[in-house]
């Protein structure tokens, strides 16, 4: 099951700081956020660098440790936040 996968793999993150988990995060949602961030700014490389440095920040800053259930739902929210400030520039 999906969620479980993703339980364990936010478990080994937040505990260990393994990177594998991190790739993990990575490989799974990069393109749905892309499709939803290309959605919202209407430029789909805009979108895919706009990915990329959320993934960036979020493992330099250690925010994943934030993340207290539904690590997709996290980053989604955070690439929605993220595309809001753009918008309105």
């Amino acid at each position: 099951m999906q969620i479980s996968e993703d339980i364990t793999m936010l478990s080994a993150l937040q505990k260990d700081n393994r990177l594998e988990a991190y790739q993990y995060f990575f490989m799974k949602y990069y393109k749905p956020l892309c499709f939803k961030a290309s959605q919202m700014l209407g430029n789909e490389e805009r979108a895919k660098e706009e990915v990329q440095q959320l993934f960036i920040e979020v493992w330099k800053k250690k925010i994943y440790r934030q993340i207290s259930h539904s690590p997709g739902g996290f980053f989604y929210q955070l690439l929605y936040e993220r595309c809001q400030r753009i918008q309105q520039q």
